[in-house]
């Protein structure tokens, strides 16, 4: 990780803790497993008057959903579910889940996963609902549940989604879905600040939740204990124990050789991590007065939900993994670059904090500075050896009929055209000279760009699926100065 300049993370949050969203505020830029950089503000208790510190324990809120998806994974994984099955499946009490047509196809466990179950987005009903028992929760599922879209079509946000996702693990494993996320997660991960149970952290260390009042004053708010919701919203946490969440998340990138991870597999954390839902978008007037694409009700760019994460595409700096938390009395927000690790967590105790936004900006702002790369995925030996052919094919294009070349290169375009293409472009720009440069587009595709005395040659490559694989696209352009 290069050098980073904190000072602009502390500016911005400075700003956004004056302008009193929480009486507290924890900013955290974290990178393989640590805090790099902590900024807090204000008080984590007005009771005891502690201030906001590392060690402060606070409430996560939706956060806790990537959980949730992983333990979901995690059987999966195991054989005990398929993320298509049907939720009435494994819980067939469930018989009130139904869409808002005739021709509505059954919630499945991946609906749910995706928020495209088709129920209806339910903030801030579902946030109250934490201690709800278990019989009153299968009951209002044995009941009629409105849909507001057919499952499948759709993004919106249900937490009750993911509170029966947590349901179908307690269905599976036979014991509480808190205990079960614990043993097979947080204690694997060595997150040991982290827990459902308010109760389990010691007073010095909770940060109290608070609601502002009309004159202007911080109303403490009552915990809520674990209960049938806790799957949408309950955790509890440290920026610490996020920090080694987001490492091992972020960990599975890029795909590659080797040992993998007992957990949960590296292919399944990078499933978690794709956009399966195409969020809602506008379009809006950028710098410089070019258009770009936001998520409709979220701080950041195009996205697209993945399994209990936003996924960005953040066409500059490559996918950011992202989630932001709001419960009564606390804010939330985590976030990291796919291809680096490198990230921001932000806590807040206010009801619905919008701590998402300046942390987003922070990331944004720390991405500029290292500018990593989109995805850390590096060029197949293959196309690294064929610079050499490139070369070899500019100064002879008779070289095109080397068995490197796969068969409709030819046939495309006749050799005879391809010759006298090649020649015209190096005679607009003159013989190569100097070192190339090499544009990535993916694994199997590169453009080579050979500089020459009046200009550039543009040699753009692509591999065949084939084994071995063999060049199937070799397009050449001049570039004049």
């Amino acid at each position: 990780m290069p050098h980073l300049d904190f000072t602009v993370v502390d500016d911005i949050v400075a700003e956004f803790h004056d302008r009193r969203h929480a009486p507290g505020l924890q900013v955290a830029v974290i990178a393989g497993g640590r805090a790099l950089h902590l900024s807090g503000h204000g008080i984590a208790d007005a009771a005891t008057g502690a201030s906001v510190g590392a060690e402060s324990v606070f409430r996560i809120a939706s956060m806790s959903k990537s959980f949730t998806a992983a333990a979901i994974l995690q059987l999966r994984d195991r054989g005990l579910l398929q993320l298509d099955d049907p939720v009435v499946r494994h819980l067939p009490a469930a018989m009130g889940l139904s869409g808002p047509t005739a021709d509505s196809p059954p919630i499945t466990l991946r609906h749910c996963l995706t928020m495209s179950s088709g129920l209806p987005s339910d903030d801030p009903w579902a946030d109250r609902q934490e201690e709800m028992p278990q019989d009153a929760f299968d009951d209002l599922l044995a009941r009629p549940v409105a849909g507001a879209y057919a499952p499948g079509t759709a993004f919106a946000y249900s937490n009750l989604g993911y509170a029966i996702l947590g349901r179908v693990v307690e269905a599976i494993t036979g014991r509480r879905f808190i205990d079960h996320v614990t043993s097979e997660l947080l204690k694997p991960l060595g997150m040991v600040d982290t827990t459902y149970d308010y109760r389990t952290v010691s007073p010095e260390c909770l940060a109290q939740g608070y609601r502002p009042t009309r004159g202007g004053d911080w109303e403490p708010q009552r915990f809520t204990a674990p209960g049938s919701f806790s799957a949408i919203g309950g955790l509890l946490s440290t920026v610490g124990d996020i920090a080694r969440w987001a490492a091992w998340l972020s960990d599975a990138f890029p795909p590659r050789d080797g040992s993998d991870d007992a957990v949960l597999a590296r292919a399944s954390r990078r499933e978690m991590q794709q956009s399966h839902r195409l969020l809602p978008f506008d379009v809006v007037e950028g710098p410089g007065g070019h258009n770009r694409l936001v998520s409709k009700g979220f701080p950041w760019g195009l996205s697209g939900y993945g399994y209990g994460l936003f996924v960005e595409s953040a066409p500059e700096s490559g996918p950011i993994s992202q989630h932001l938390g709001g419960y009564p009395g606390f804010g939330s927000y985590m976030g990291w670059h796919q291809g680096s690790g490198l990230g921001v967590v932000a806590f807040a105790n206010g009801t619905y904090a919008p701590v998402a936004a300046p942390a987003r900006a922070a990331l944004e702002a720390l991405l500029g500075q290292c500018r990593p790369g989109r995805d850390g995925v590096g060029p197949s030996a293959q196309l690294r050896a064929t610079l050499g052919l490139v070369e070899r094919v500019i100064a002879d294009p008779f070289a095109l009929q080397e068995p490197a070349f796969a068969g409709n290169v030819l046939l495309d375009i006749p050799l005879g055209e391809r010759v006298a293409a090649i020649t015209d472009a190096r005679s607009m720009v003159g013989e190569p000279e100097g070192q190339a440069e090499i544009e990535m587009r993916s694994p199997t595709e590169a453009t080579y760009r050979l500089p020459a005395a009046r200009g550039r040659l543009d040699v753009s490559v692509a591999m065949t699926p084939t084994d071995p694989p063999r060049i199937h696209t070799f397009a050449v352009q001049a570039v004049e100065r």
